[in-house]
């Protein structure tokens, strides 16, 4: 059984400082709430690049890795994004850690990133 332990990420959305949320032990059924616009959508697709190395839009649309970076960090000047999702899978840890960093100074387009394939590590 997959059981989430650990999210972590930053640059991501809305999270332009580094956000940890830590899921909790035994069974049972973890809700996020809060409320509009705080960041819950932005969790559930950081969960979803980690896995997937996509990010879903309204409507179910696959979003640009453009649009993904923090907006405050992009007024700055700073560009890209990362993911780590901890997990437990069949009485194994596994981590899966995602990069998304511009290649040039001032990126315009998905094709100015280079996405950074997960490093899984047990």
């Amino acid at each position: 059984m997959l059981r989430l332990k650990r999210l972590e990420v930053e640059g991501f959305g809305p999270f332009a400082d580094q956000q940890v949320l830590e899921f909790p032990e035994g069974p049972g059924v973890t809700v996020v709430y809060g409320e509009n616009m705080r960041g819950k959508t932005s969790l559930l697709n950081a969960v979803r690049y980690a896995f997937f190395g996509t990010v879903l839009g309204r409507g179910s649309r696959v979003r640009r890795l453009h649009t993904i970076s923090n907006r405050d960090l992009v007024g700055e000047g700073q560009y890209g994004f990362n993911v780590a999702l901890t997990f437990d899978y069949d009485d194994a840890e596994y981590e899966l850690v995602r990069e998304c960093r511009p290649r040039v100074k001032v990126p315009n387009s998905d094709d100015d990133y280079t996405p950074e394939r997960p490093a899984a590590s047990k």
